[in-house]
């Protein structure tokens, strides 16, 4: 057996220690664990041959591993701080939280002086990490104080009552930060958080000890904790030279516009009845309608068709007939027709005018109208695809707005260049295969040559066409969003009508249809609704409506759908003369609460934010720290179908984080399913008891149905938890405005005042509190001035100031204002 010297093992030690570093950066930490193994063997256990070993374990997430090791060698881990870290870390990775908070408060006591800033701010950190965790144990482990349970949830959250100072993990965040300015993970904890009060907040910037080249940091914080509050004002000017202003991010989304508000300007709050706008047309409006058919054989077979020429299916005579059947009965007189090139359309488009009984209306054809190129899935099987490929990338090559399937190749049999049909194109046009961005590139030149001259010369149109390049159409019309459009499903049989004014602009309808803001369908309301949910259920177009997290196989049931869509041109006059109810200040209806749309605050503008947090994603699109945000912009501009997908997507990628359920518990609430929105906003917190948009969410599903016990109960818990929001207060004010509980009301909004006297929303409810003790004046003068706080102050703000100048007490200036 051959043997080595002191020599050669120091050269081997050398060269394992290179391995071992080698494995690391290539991330092969079976390989590192292997080489740093035999390290400690031929070297012995020092320190940093144990660090080394334990730390390749660590990252191979071998934790129990990891304590063995350090266990065995405990004398030396006595010693170094680096491995006690490692200690205290694989303990919390294994969630044995009284063993971490245990052995941290014996490895780094309370009272212990700080020799090495760093290494203290990183016990903080960790100590502060696992108290918060705690969520079935009593804080601190017995030093606590009595606690206050939120009983409704299965497992109690625990949260100290009012001192938000005996919260051990704020605490011991704090300290991290007090010892390390540089400690980014205390500070991002604390940092806009609401969890502090704002003298905390002002206290926690100014003392950071920050290099003098590194003072951009605490402007960096400042922005943060700015634009966590409402106020125009900045409150932490005197902690850095330079002033920095934001707005609110605190996921204050419950907001609703519903026409008329009232009871609230633009805070979470209750809608009341009002009366629908009055207009009247001068009889020259023109319309457009889009219908939409079922298909033909291949969609009963469930495969993927495309530009393949198959004929309508039974069904799809049917519905082409009705469709053509309410044209007739709305009197709509067609000027000419345009479909595709493929003869389900072509049907279509004949069979609805023959049923219209207007056989003279010229039809012209197009290949631009043929329905999407769905590439190398041509012909195959829908229910084989998902199998072979998986259902979320059949997902994607169905239902994204830019990513195409793979290719068809030319030598296919169903490949356009052997149609005789196409054998005058350009080669270059006929795609091998398409997304639906690509399919709006080759309609919109049709629409913009050939459509629009023949609106705009006062013609009546109509276009019966496929899916896509209907979906095209609408998408021009209505101004959809590219993360909306490829959602957008039109019901079946059912022509969807469009006025245009002479610049071909959409001209608003009180019957449009949700996506659509322009568009009304024809027939029967309750048979619209009907065909519009067998569309959502056939079409399968993601998981189903009722559970965003679980992912169903797809390609079974969907059938092909030809569309028409026909427009006029004309002029139009509208006249608005909604009429304001007396009783704008009063408690919300409960049989009308849910009919509001999502609406924008005065103080919160969310096209705009939206389009800041979409920027942030292109970038970056795991960035959770931009999700609340863009999420509660979603919410507030009622984008149901993004927020479902987004959802869909964020429990598949981080199906242990709150935002991913508070995602899912947003796409319950918006489609008025609060009990299960209840679930999801519940198991967020689980996953993250400070994550403050669940808490006030999880409030709100509680508040629309009415349940005002177990919504006071939220909003207590929250208003605990993050004592720097006025937020919560103010929901609390608001719940007990409903419920005629005045006094308690103005007590809870005086709250919200003193955290944040410059916030619109807390004067507009105070004034709603005053008017209902009949104290006019003062509701004059506390409406005054949440409309003189506000940037862009809502209709409500003005209809409540309104209803006080009215009363006798007030009338004198009623003439002025």
């Amino acid at each position: 057996m051959e043997t080595y010297d002191d020599n050669a093992i120091e050269g081997i030690c050398s060269r394992l220690q290179v391995l071992v570093q080698d494995s690391f950066q290539k991330h092969l930490y079976a390989s590192a664990i292997f080489f740093a193994d035999q390290l400690v063997t031929l070297k012995g256990a020092g320190p940093e041959e144990i660090y080394t070993l334990a730390e390749c374990y660590f990252k191979n997430r071998e934790y129990r591993r990891v304590l063995h090791l350090l266990k065995k060698h405990s004398e030396t881990t006595e010693r170094n701080d680096r491995l006690k870290l490692l200690v205290a870390q694989s303990m919390m990775e294994c969630r044995d939280w009284e063993d971490a908070a245990l052995y941290l408060e014996s490895t780094w006591p309370e009272d212990q002086g700080a020799s090495d800033p760093k290494s203290a701010a990183c016990f903080a950190l960790l100590r502060g990490k696992v108290y918060e965790a705690m969520e079935n144990l009593e804080l601190g482990l017995g030093k606590c104080r009595a606690v206050a349970c939120l009983m409704m949830f299965d497992v109690a959250i625990l949260c100290h009552p009012w001192d938000e100072s005996e919260v051990l993990g704020l605490r011991w965040y704090e300290r991290a930060a007090h010892l390390d300015a540089y400690c980014h993970e205390a500070l991002e904890r604390l940092v806009g958080s609401h969890l502090l009060s704002i003298e905390r907040e002002i206290a926690l910037l100014k003392g950071l000890k920050l290099h003098k080249e590194d003072e951009w940091l605490r402007h960096l914080y400042a922005a943060k904790l700015t634009a966590s509050r409402s106020s125009d004002e900045n409150p932490f000017a005197e902690a850095v030279p330079e002033e920095r202003k934001g707005g609110e991010v605190l996921g204050d989304w419950r907001v609703r516009r519903q026409g008329l508000r009232q009871g609230a300007a633009d805070a979470p709050g209750y809608p009341t009845p009002f009366l629908p706008a009055a207009s009247a047309g001068n009889g020259h409006a023109r319309a457009a309608q889009a219908a939409r058919f079922f298909g033909q054989a291949w969609n009963v077979a469930n495969i993927f068709t495309g530009w393949v020429d198959v004929d309508l299916s039974e069904k799809g005579l049917g519905e082409a007939k009705g469709a053509g059947e309410l044209l007739k009965a709305e009197g709509l007189q067609i000027d000419v027709a345009y479909t595709s090139y493929l003869k389900r359309a072509i049907k279509t488009c004949n069979l609805a005018l023959e049923a219209a009984d207007q056989y003279h209306v010229p039809v012209n054809k197009t290949w631009r109208l043929n329905e999407r190129m769905y590439g190398g899935l041509t012909g195959l099987d829908k229910k084989e695809t998902v199998k072979k490929h998986g259902a979320d990338q059949v997902q994607i090559w169905r239902r994204s707005f830019d990513i195409p399937p793979p290719a068809l190749e030319k030598d296919n049999k169903y490949h356009p260049c052997h149609e005789a049909k196409y054998a005058d194109l350009d080669p270059k046009d006929l795609p091998d295969t398409e997304c639906l961005k690509d399919t709006i590139a080759r309609v919109m030149p049709y629409w913009e040559q050939t459509i629009a001259p023949a609106l705009k010369e006062g013609k009546t149109v109509f276009v019966a066409a496929h899916g896509n390049s209907i979906r095209a159409i609408v998408k021009m019309i209505e101004g959809i969003s590219d993360d909306v459009i490829p959602g957008l499903e039109i019901p079946t049989g059912t022509p969807l009508v469009y006025e245009l004014d002479k610049d071909l602009k959409p001209l608003p309808t009180s019957l449009a249809v949700e996506p659509l803001k322009f568009g009304r369908y024809l027939g029967d309301a309750e048979k619209i609704k009907a065909a519009a949910e067998a569309v959502k259920s056939a079409s399968r177009r993601r998981q189903p409506v009722d559970d965003p997290v679980r992912t169903p196989q797809r390609g079974s049931g969907r059938r092909r759908t030809e569309h028409s869509l026909s427009a006029r041109r004309g002029n139009h006059f509208q006249r608005s003369g909604q009429q304001r109810i007396p009783r704008a200040l009063r408690k919300r209806d409960a049989e009308q609460s849910g009919k509001g749309r999502w609406g924008k605050q005065s103080e919160g503008d969310f096209e705009s934010c939206l389009i800041v947090s979409k920027k942030v994603l292109e970038e970056d699109p795991y960035h959770l720290a931009a999700l609340p945000v863009h999420i509660s912009s979603l919410v507030m501009l009622n984008m149901t179908n993004v927020v479902y997908y987004v959802a869909h997507q964020l429990m598949a990628a981080y199906p242990s984080t709150a935002i991913a359920w508070y995602t899912a518990g947003c796409y319950y609430y918006m489609i008025k399913k609060y009990e299960h929105a209840r679930r999801f906003f519940h198991k967020a917190l689980r996953f993250d008891g400070l994550f403050a948009p669940a808490w006030v969410a999880y409030g709100h599903s509680f508040a629309q149905h009415d349940e005002s016990d177990q919504a006071l109960a939220a909003y207590r818990t929250a208003s605990r938890l993050f004592p720097g929001s006025q937020l919560p207060w103010l929901f609390i004010g608001m719940e007990y405005v409903r419920t005629n509980s005045l006094q308690l009301a103005q007590q809870c909004l005086d709250c919200a005042r003193t955290l944040m006297p410059t916030d619109p929303r807390v004067y507009n409810e105070l004034g709603v509190v005053a008017y209902q003790k009949r104290n006019y004046e003062e509701a004059v003068h506390l409406l005054r001035q949440a409309i003189s706080l506000s940037n862009h102050p809502q209709e409500a703000m003005h209809c409540n100031l309104g209803h006080a100048l009215l009363k006798p007490r007030a009338q004198p200036k009623n003439v002025s204002t």
